[in-house]
């Protein structure tokens, strides 16, 4: 009596294909180390189409990167392209570039960056030479301010002194005056 677990044909197969590898249809779903079996040619691509023509749905084909296979039959195709087949057609794309097309790339992302430097650089230092520029003018108008101030400082002094004059004058002329009205 069957048990329940193998009513699909997926399920037998699973139970078959795990058991042994070499039963015809070149189909395994244990582990895929090299060791274990070698990569798929187009003979077992072909038994694995029958499978999948009988219904199989899950297949683990084992490929080589640098194999070009395509197999044909009960109207289905599996196309596998090897890796250089796919990394020209990518090439020819522009997805991947030469050696001297990167260098050429990067040479010309680095004299972009050297002229943004250099632009940079110029408005930095156009910067700092306005800069100067002003520090020179209020340094200037500092010494002018300076001047102004001694100026004033020394006219300051003066005109305490005249101060001074006027008021003894002052005192002079009052006591004149008082002295007058005393003798009249």
């Amino acid at each position: 009596m069957m048990s329940s677990k193998l009513n699909s044909l997926e399920e037998k197969a699973l139970i078959v294909c795990s058991m042994n590898t070499y039963l015809g249809l070149g189909h395994y779903f244990g582990s895929d180390n090299l060791s274990v079996r070698p990569a798929h040619d187009s003979a077992d691509i072909e038994k694995i189409l029958v499978a999948i023509s009988l219904g199989f749905k899950n297949v683990n084909i084992k490929i080589s990167h640098r194999d070009n296979i395509t197999v044909s039959k009960f109207g289905i195709t599996i196309s596998l392209k090897s890796y250089s087949q796919v990394y020209g057609e990518m090439a020819s794309r522009g997805y991947c570039q030469s050696k001297e097309k990167k260098e050429e790339k990067l040479r010309n992302q680095l004299v972009a960056a050297q002229e943004s430097f250099e632009h940079l650089e110029n408005i930095l230092t156009q910067f700092v030479i306005k800069k100067e520029e002003e520090i020179e003018t209020l340094k200037s108008e500092n010494l002018l301010l300076k001047e102004k101030i001694s100026l004033f400082q020394s006219h300051d002094g003066e005109i305490k002194t005249l101060k001074k004059h006027v008021s003894i004058e002052k005192e002079q002329v009052l006591g004149l005056i008082k002295r007058l009205s005393e003798k009249s």
